[in-house]
């Protein structure tokens, strides 16, 4: 449908600066990959995939996951950067869909109030825009995710490339809207130990 939101999980990277498998790193009583699955299931998006690469097999055997509208996708060449796994996920949400919503899988702290505020602002856009349009928060003038893409065309995801991801074609976009959100969790991301300790300390 032409409204119709898809989720993207972007959890494929090497996570070579924390020195281990990220995205089964305890976080509360889950997973850190598990808790931002879980929280993006509980919005309306129409499908959910997670894009994984190293550890894809060990991620799946911990991670159980039952919702139709959930689907693992494995990306084999992760190490050739983010756009691979961009990719990956356009070629099986476009001939469907148009409207998608990326997530990172190290951003636990995202919250549910701001995944339904950028989705409401981006399903607004649809109904004016006919031309690809991209939303995104903002925390004290820092851009973050998840970033909502609308009217998403095969010939944009294309030109994705290297591992800078969206930031390759943000250029195309000439409508875009930024939303300040007062949610720290759209840009902080776990990406080294002191990451981790910061975020554990936060859930204490």
């Amino acid at each position: 449908m032409k409204h119709d939101i898809c989720a993207i999980i972007l959890a494929a990277g090497s996570a070579s600066r924390m020195g281990k498998l990220k995205q089964l790193l305890p976080f509360g009583h889950r997973s850190m990959l598990e808790h931002v699955i879980d929280k993006v299931l509980q919005v309306n998006f129409v499908e959910v995939y997670t894009v994984i690469g190293n550890g894809a097999e060990e991620i799946q055997q911990h991670i159980s996951v039952h919702d139709a509208r959930f689907h693992w996708l494995v990306n084999e060449y992760y190490q050739m950067g983010q756009s691979t796994s961009l990719q990956l996920a356009f070629h099986h949400i476009l001939p469907y869909y148009e409207n998608i919503m990326i997530f990172l899988g190290d951003l636990p702290f995202v919250t549910i109030e701001t995944i339904e505020k950028v989705a409401a602002n981006g399903s607004e856009l649809l109904k004016g825009h006919e031309h690809p349009f991209i939303v995104r928060p903002t925390y004290h003038h820092i851009q973050g995710h998840p970033v909502f893409i609308g009217h998403m065309t095969e010939t944009l995801a294309n030109k994705v490339s290297g591992d800078q991801g969206l930031k390759s074609i943000r250029h195309e976009f000439t409508n875009k809207r930024i939303i300040p959100v007062e949610n720290e969790g759209v840009i902080f991301d776990i990406d080294t130990p002191e990451d981790y300790k910061k975020a554990m300390d936060i859930l204490k």
